[in-house]
């Protein structure tokens, strides 16, 4: 089981998810890898090693940029009814 926790409001970089938004405009949930809640020998570096590369992004986090893992992109669902 995979629990990703994202700020209600705002940016909270106490918090591991991020929604950001790309030039096109579409959403994707980020991880910025903070796991393991303070215990030894479990945190980012160790979670880095075992993504693929290709998953690492880089965003723009306020006043900063930041790097995390590309969990996906959220697209909006929509439905049409006759």
């Amino acid at each position: 089981m995979v629990e990703i926790n994202s700020p209600l409001i705002g940016i909270d970089r106490r918090v591991g998810a991020v929604f950001a938004k790309d030039a096109a405009g579409k959403v994707a949930l980020i991880h910025r890898g903070r796991i393991g809640g303070g215990r030894e020998k479990v945190g980012k570096s160790g979670l880095l090693e075992l993504v693929d590369s290709a998953h690492l992004v880089r965003f723009e986090d306020g006043d900063r940029e930041s790097e995390g893992i590309l969990i996906g992109r959220i697209d909006a669902l929509t439905s049409s009814r006759d």
